[in-house]
């Protein structure tokens, strides 16, 4: 090759590297990107991307105050995938809860919300007892072990999850009577099922749960400070749900209740992209009357939206879970939302990541 020759391909070669730098100066400084000032905004793709590669940063005791929730408003917060059988269970009798969630209440994290939610991946069966068949994922919780979790302000749980029937129907029968008599809400019927009866439970904040059965276990509304919440759960892991019977709850949910929040048990483990499906059909849950959505399942972050003004989070990854194998299933999202007596939502959104189950940093996204 000759000098000549080699100085222009050389040549070619900065101004590749040149023009490739000053495509990301702009994509970074300027109105396309996608958060500006804390806040999420709508960029010209109207989809949030997969944002692990943002750079994260630690969040002092003080910056966790970031809702100040008045009188009126009303302040939820919530987390992924809760685990806390199998080799969690193991750490958990060796070390105690504290160990792994001590963070929490240090830091003061969980503290000032009406509504701390999880989705809680088992049954609550007595002294969390696994029944037979057993199966390769067979996931148990003991009531004592589950009622520690109030002393973090835990009061909500979503059930719409494949594991919720891991100890068959005693399990689930056994987990819905044990949550109301320890005062927790829940909703949330196991995969692939919505209850059939058209009936609303409607509760009081402060008012304690009546069992659910599976005839009415898909949804409650709460009465939380003079505004109606609803809260609507389902799954579609191993087999899909009739859509169709999904917007017909959520529209006779929608005509009930002051505001709509759907956690939905879906999409593609391990996958940090949201489908094509579930962007589908969470965007027609908006269009149908759905103000929020909350998704989970594949066990990492997924991307989020703002569609129609409504947040819809696809998956906030795992919460506490025994997936060590990497570390994108070592940490998940804790979503932040205020809702004013206007129906206006502001959300703040925070990574939640551990080192074997236990909580190692909370980081505050941008």
């Amino acid at each position: 090759m000759s000098n000549l020759r080699y100085k222009k391909i050389l040549l070619l070669g900065i101004l590749l590297i040149l023009l490739i730098t000053l495509l990301l100066i702009n994509f970074v400084f300027t109105d396309n990107n996608i958060f500006k000032n804390n806040k999420i905004i709508i960029s010209s793709q109207n989809v949030i991307d997969n944002f692990s590669d943002i750079i994260d940063r630690n969040v002092s005791d003080s910056e966790f105050d970031v809702i100040n929730p008045t009188d009126e408003s009303i302040s939820l917060l919530f987390f992924g995938d809760l685990m806390l059988d199998r080799h969690v269970g193991e750490k958990i009798d060796k070390y105690g809860l504290d160990y792994l969630l001590e963070k929490l209440n240090k830091e003061n994290f969980t503290s000032s919300y009406d509504v701390v939610l999880a989705n809680l991946e088992g049954a609550v069966a007595k002294d969390g007892a696994h029944y037979l068949p057993h199966s390769l994922y067979d996931f148990s919780f003991s009531p004592n072990l589950i009622s520690s979790l109030k002393k973090y302000n835990f009061n909500f749980f979503n059930l719409a999850n494949n594991h919720l029937s891991d100890q068959g129907q005693k399990g689930i029968e056994e987990t819905y009577q044990n949550l109301s008599d320890l005062g927790f809400y829940y909703f949330g019927c196991r995969d692939a099922f919505l209850s059939p009866s058209e009936e609303l439970l409607e509760l009081k904040m402060g008012d304690n749960q009546p069992v659910l059965s599976e005839e009415n276990c898909s949804d409650i509304v709460v009465d939380i400070k003079n505004k109606k919440i609803a809260f609507l759960g389902f799954s579609m892991v191993y087999k899909n749900i009739d859509e169709n019977r999904v917007i017909e709850r959520i529209k006779s949910l929608k005509e009930k209740s002051d505001l709509l929040i759907v956690n939905v048990h879906f999409g593609i483990e391990y996958q940090e992209l949201a489908s094509q499906n579930q962007v589908n059909l969470a965007r027609k849950m908006v269009d149908n009357g759905a103000d929020i959505i909350i998704g989970h399942h594949p066990h990492v972050i997924q991307n989020y939206e703002i569609y129609q003004q409504k947040p819809i989070f696809y998956s906030l990854g795992n919460f506490i879970f025994d997936q060590y194998f990497s570390p994108e299933t070592q940490e998940g999202l804790a979503v932040s939302l205020t809702v004013s007596k206007d129906k206006e939502i502001v959300s703040q959104v925070y990574k939640i990541k551990t080192k074997g189950s236990r909580i190692d940093e909370i980081l505050k996204m941008p």
